[in-house]
């Protein structure tokens, strides 16, 4: 066993090589925005998978401004093959009835790649109200005299419905085959549960700087750092400071794939929640939020990897 000021020392080394990984993952964390985006509010709605997509439409009832209108609970409306269909595409997931929020959702299953409705285009149309509405067939819009105005059908048509899985391309980018599978998006339900992850044993808080997860590598550094404090104070024995250093390397590499998973999602909505209807800015969200960062990393272990070697030198 190493002589106690040796282990004091090794543990301190510890310590300062946490907090240097916790003060360059906390100066990554993205800057809060202001405007609309820092506003922007991820909508509560049912949230689709790799081979699933959900079409929300808001209904409305009495105008409370003169560009707002109130939600409308109890509309029914129907996802139709076109304006002329007289049916919904289906009885069950083709129809939805709208919550208190004014929120009607149709969860479209098949659309991921090689399902039968990858691709679809259906038309929103409205079937029933509630007591004391009545549906507008029709939307006129022209002049309040009603001289050369329109009364189209009112009716509109989703865009091409495409599962998840392009969506979590742009924002894995590298190696997205291999988290692909791990996560089982061909199965329709997304799962990181039950699978090893090396690079989250190895290298921890570098892996999830490279992977943009800004905020738990802090946090995770942070715990390293409380950790390797309380060893010091507490005098605790190598032997078991080794054993709490692999249980914690242990626990990243059993939890990083459901970590990634959850990251990504979130991810996935906030470009949801700025893009709307928008399939190009939501693309490009994606780019942005997205992908690795190499140099970052890079940074980091550099960073690291230098405090590391002073604080040996420095313990004798």
């Amino acid at each position: 066993m190493a002589p106690p000021h040796r282990r004091r020392a090794a543990v301190a080394v510890r310590a300062l090589v946490a907090l240097t990984a916790l003060l360059c993952t906390t100066g990554l964390a993205p800057a809060a925005t202001s405007g609309p985006a820092a506003r922007a509010a991820v909508a509560e709605v049912p949230p689709p998978t790799a081979t699933t997509s959900v079409v929300t439409v808001r209904t409305g009832g009495d105008r409370t401004a003169d560009a707002e209108v109130g939600p409308l609970a109890g509309v029914t409306l129907g996802l139709f093959a076109d304006e002329g269909a007289t049916e919904p595409v289906d009885p069950d997931w083709g129809v939805c009835v709208s919550d208190t929020d004014g929120d009607c959702s149709f969860t479209v299953p098949g659309t991921g790649p090689g399902g039968p409705n990858e691709g679809a285009v259906y038309t929103v149309r409205q079937i029933a109200a509630p007591s004391g509405w009545y549906t507008n067939p029709e939307l006129r819009t022209g002049p309040g005299s009603g001289s050369g105005s329109l009364s189209p059908a009112y009716a509109f048509p989703t865009p091409e419905l495409e599962g998840d899985i392009a969506l979590y391309a742009a924002v894995v980018g590298g190696n997205f085959p291999i988290y692909r599978q791990r996560w089982g998006l061909d199965q329709g339900v997304a799962d990181g549960n039950g699978t090893w992850h090396w690079p989250a044993f190895l290298i921890g808080v570098i892996w999830m700087v490279y992977r943009r997860m800004y905020r738990l590598a802090a946090i995770w550094a942070g715990m390293l750092v409380f950790f390797s404090i309380a060893e010091a104070l507490l005098d605790v024995p190598e032997a078991v400071s080794m054993v709490i250093t692999l249980v914690i390397n242990i626990t990243a590499a059993v939890y990083a794939n459901r970590w990634y998973l959850a990251h990504c999602q979130r991810e996935i909505a906030r470009a949801r929640a700025l893009a709307g209807d928008d399939a190009t800015r939501l693309r490009s969200e994606l780019a942005e939020r997205g992908d690795t960062n190499a140099v970052a990393a890079a940074m980091v272990a550099i960073v690291v990897i230098a405090v590391m070697f002073v604080g040996q030198a420095m313990a004798g």
